[in-house]
């Protein structure tokens, strides 16, 4: 204490009551905000679901619709494909059958032909073939034994035929020839040959007794042909042939124009 016997005035201290109140008030605001704010992300989040879910089912109902339409196509007009076939309508109900070619169908040239007639009437070894009843030529010719193009295009040509080669030992040339209007005279278009001789007789064995040795010779190849061309097949040796329709034939489609 001082001298004069009054001691330093007490110290005041205020307590404000409402000081205690104030940093709660604003936590509970945020707290209350940030909870809207979650529960509406939340919200979202399942509405997106809800939406990819129904996107989703949409799609592979249309994924099935597309797997089933050939199955159950039905239109009241008949449907054509990109080479001109038209495909035949069964009627207005729904059908998986396989449609079939009208009669009146647009197809291809072709020809196939099957045998051959006696081969002591042929002229120039040109194989004659037989118009059976396995024949079959569409929007082509054949006559004397040789192949008339009508249409200009890509075609696959083939010819087979079979020989008895126990007989006698010959070297038998089989070809395919095209004769044409740029040309003054034919040319191979394809050429087997070779020493049909396969089965010899020891001096021992009974040539009296001679049996079959057949081989086959087989040509095939693609050629752009010309209108005009004509396509027909050679023989040397030509009695060695083992007569039968179906061993032997020759014949031609289009590929493509």
């Amino acid at each position: 204490m001082s001298e004069g016997g009054t001691g330093a005035p007490p110290q005041v201290f205020v307590v404000d009551s409402q000081a205690s109140y104030m940093p709660s008030d604003k936590k509970s605001k945020w707290t209350q905000g940030g909870m809207k704010i979650l529960l509406l992300l939340l919200v979202l989040c399942v509405l997106g679901l809800v939406v990819e879910g129904c996107l989703i089912y949409k799609v592979y109902q249309k994924a099935d619709a597309l797997s089933l339409r050939p199955l159950c196509h039905n239109s009241s007009t008949p449907s054509e494909r990109q080479d001109g076939t038209i495909l035949s309508q069964k009627g207005p109900k729904e059908t998986n059958e396989i449609p079939t070619l009208g009669p009146n169908v647009h197809r291809k040239p072709f020809a196939h032909l099957q045998g051959f007639s006696d081969p002591k009437t042929w002229a120039d070894d040109v194989v004659q073939w037989e118009k059976l009843a396995d024949t079959e030529i569409n929007r082509m010719k054949y006559e004397n034994g040789r192949l008339t193009i009508e249409e200009e295009g890509i075609y696959y040509l083939y010819s087979k035929l079979e020989f008895n080669a126990a007989k006698k030992c010959d070297v038998i040339s089989h070809s395919m020839m095209k004769k044409t209007d740029a040309y003054g005279h034919p040319f191979k278009l394809l050429k087997s040959k070779s020493n049909r001789c396969f089965h010899l007789k020891s001096p021992s064995e009974n040539t009296s007794d001679v049996g079959e040795d057949l081989k086959n010779s087989f040509l095939g190849g693609i050629y752009h042909l010309q209108k005009g061309d004509q396509i027909y097949v050679t023989l040397s040796k030509k009695l060695n042939l083992n007569p039968g329709s179906y061993e032997n034939f020759v014949g031609a489609f289009m590929v493509s124009q």
